[in-house]
């Protein structure tokens, strides 16, 4: 009777251990899969570092960079020599969308600089949704690598640009061609959410932000606008204006648009040679006077009727930046957000 007990005993001590055994080799795989899953991540964007999780970004230039790649410009020029890396929330937002409706593109967030490096914290809360996406790069270059035997190498030397009260929209302004003109693609600026595939509209193209002027928050070429872009290059050079906010973007743009359309009017037509051009409801549906709109609740049903068949939304961050919205709040900004970057959404906790 005692030596069935101590075999029962025996038996059940067995199959713990077994089971304590199975769990523990379950563990340890589960755990080296996901810790080869975020070293991958963060090896595709970064040359890490083993000092308190921060990583030194790989250089725009040392990449192989595909023609059909989504490009967004940070161009404050940071001390990045003694700051880290950091990203806005609602840049962040404008990046998981374009990734996520766009999972055949690369994506690359580019960040301009002095310096020949800069680094970043890869724990930071509003990188980690993007880093998610494998499709996302986060890159630096450095500034005079970027203009140099560019048509605006002197222009950059005199230091116009940089002792402008513009200088982060006027070195978008120049690099955003420089880029397109190297690698072709898609340009988009950081203060939109993009609402479903661009894929469908081409390789060339533009949006009317009003039925005078094109906008320059979203533009796609490929080699066919090279010498397009190099004009642009040529006559921001000769009639760069340190003073204008939007000479320098969108008026350079629907000048240089005209020119390659020969026409002296406003565009009355949806494409000229290679180059389409976009109604305003496509890309700039809530014109730049009415920005208070997404991130008031009381017009939500009117911007998600205009939006409904829109391809990206701008939110003027110019304008509206200082006004922040409850994470609980109905207006169609936080409504939108929800939708097109639902990780970046979910990593707030009472504000975005």
């Amino acid at each position: 009777m005692l030596w069935l007990l101590l075999n029962s005993v025996h038996k059940k001590m067995r199959r713990g251990f077994i089971v304590i055994v199975s769990f523990g080799i379950f563990f340890f795989i589960t755990y080296t899969l996901l810790q080869n899953r975020g070293n991958h991540i963060v090896s595709k964007s970064f040359r890490t570092t083993s000092h308190n999780n921060r990583s030194i970004l790989k250089n725009l230039f040392d990449l192989n960079i595909k023609n059909n790649s989504i490009f967004f410009l940070d161009t404050s020029l940071k001390d990045y020599q003694n700051e880290l890396v950091t990203i806005h929330r609602r840049v962040s937002c404008a990046v998981e969308s374009a990734a996520l409706h766009h999972r055949n593109r690369s994506i690359y967030y580019v960040y301009v600089g002095r310096y020949h490096e800069a680094t970043m914290d890869i724990n930071d809360i509003n990188f980690e949704p993007i880093l998610t996406y494998e499709n996302v790069q986060v890159v630096y270059v450095n500034i005079e690598n970027l203009v140099e035997n560019t048509e605006i190498e002197g222009l950059f030397k005199k230091g116009l640009i940089e002792t402008s009260n513009y200088y982060v929209e006027h070195f978008k302004d120049a690099f955003c061609v420089i880029l397109l003109r190297n690698y072709g693609g898609i340009y988009l600026d950081s203060d939109v959410i993009i609402l479903k595939s661009l894929n469908e509209l081409g390789e060339n193209f533009v949006g009317k932000e009003s039925e005078q002027v094109l906008g320059t928050a979203i533009l796609a070429f490929n080699q066919s606008g090279h010498h397009f872009l190099t004009t642009l290059l040529e006559d921001l050079n000769v009639n760069y204006n340190p003073k204008s906010w939007g000479g320098n973007g969108p008026y350079l743009f629907t000048r240089g648009v005209k020119k390659l359309c020969g026409t002296t009017s406003n565009f009355s037509g949806n494409e000229c040679d290679y180059l389409k051009i976009f109604s305003k409801n496509f890309f700039f549906p809530v014109y730049y006077e009415d920005w208070r709109h997404l991130f008031d609740p009381n017009y939500v049903e009117e911007i998600l009727k205009i939006t409904k068949s829109s391809y990206m939304i701008h939110f003027w961050n110019k304008l509206s930046h200082n006004w922040i919205l409850d994470v609980k709040s109905n207006a169609s900004y936080v409504i939108l957000a929800k939708t097109h970057c639902p990780n970046t959404f979910l990593m707030q906790n009472k504000s975005f």
